[in-house]
């Protein structure tokens, strides 16, 4: 009897699960930018408001696809996703 492969012992299917996460990654940055420049032709809208937007947004999807496993603790207790913030929000 066959064992099961994780994706780990599966290289091909890992390749396929990465490029199917990168490509609505690639159409969700590209339609951020897209947003942008068109709140941009506006006047009234500074980076601020973008900014903010983008981490409720952000915050949004993440509890939105991590419902089960969210704990919104975790996002001052752990060490590596405040520096990932703290990176993040001097991209900004």
């Amino acid at each position: 009897m066959p064992k099961p492969t994780s994706q780990a012992e599966n290289p091909a299917a890992h390749h396929r699960r990465g490029v199917a996460l990168m490509l609505p990654t690639a159409a969700a940055f590209t339609a951020d930018i897209l947003i942008i420049r068109a709140l941009a032709q506006h006047g009234s809208v500074d980076v601020w408001l973008i900014s903010c937007a983008r981490f409720i947004v952000g915050l949004a999807l993440v509890g939105l696809l991590y419902r089960r496993e969210f704990t919104p603790t975790h996002l001052y207790s752990n060490r590596k996703l405040v520096v990932l913030g703290l990176v993040g929000g001097r991209g900004v």
